[in-house]
């Protein structure tokens, strides 16, 4: 609240239930509009990245998340843009291999225990959502990612839809 209109970007890496919470309060999408400049979300499957994941999207999904995800993204004020990073993005982008190489290094262990994965590295959905919330379409003069905008429709069971609309609230 303290902070300066239209200085929050947020980037959402994990399930919406916070974002969810903050929005069913009674002055929590006024305060979303007048604060937050953007949101990165971290989910979903979008048309031109590919079939979608078989067991669907974690984010939106696991656990009986699909209520909570459907609420925070129509509660979401149109005026702040909300782009999704889907799926697709992060998966062929695979981080921790090079950490094989780097016995005493604090992020080799921790892909060995939260991941396993030193020998085979991890998707990067995290990171790439990241990057985008940071970056966002355009740095150093490279274009990194190319938005499709359109409509994110959220099922009850978290599944998604995306609508393309050249002037829908959403991109991906």
């Amino acid at each position: 609240a303290e902070a300066e209109d239209g200085s929050v970007t947020i980037v959402s890496i994990g399930f919406l239930s916070n974002l969810a919470d903050l929005l069913a309060e009674e002055s929590g999408r006024d305060l979303v509009a007048r604060k937050v400049r953007g949101i990165t979300v971290m989910g979903g499957a979008y048309p031109a990245c590919g079939p979608p994941p078989a067991r669907g999207a974690h984010n939106f999904q696991f656990g009986g998340a699909g209520p909570t995800t459907k609420a925070a993204i129509a509660a979401w004020p149109n005026t702040v843009p909300m782009a999704f990073v889907g799926y697709e993005l992060g998966k062929p982008v695979v981080t921790g291999k090079g950490y094989a190489d780097a016995p005493d290094s604090p992020m080799r262990r921790a892909y060995q225990l939260a991941y396993d994965a030193i020998r085979r590295g991890r998707p990067s959905w995290d990171q790439v959502a990241v990057f985008h919330a940071v970056r966002g379409l355009h740095h150093d003069g490279r274009t990194w990612f190319r938005a499709v905008r359109g409509l994110n429709r959220i099922a009850e069971d978290g599944s998604n839809v995306w609508e393309a609309d050249p002037v829908g609230p959403h991109a991906y």
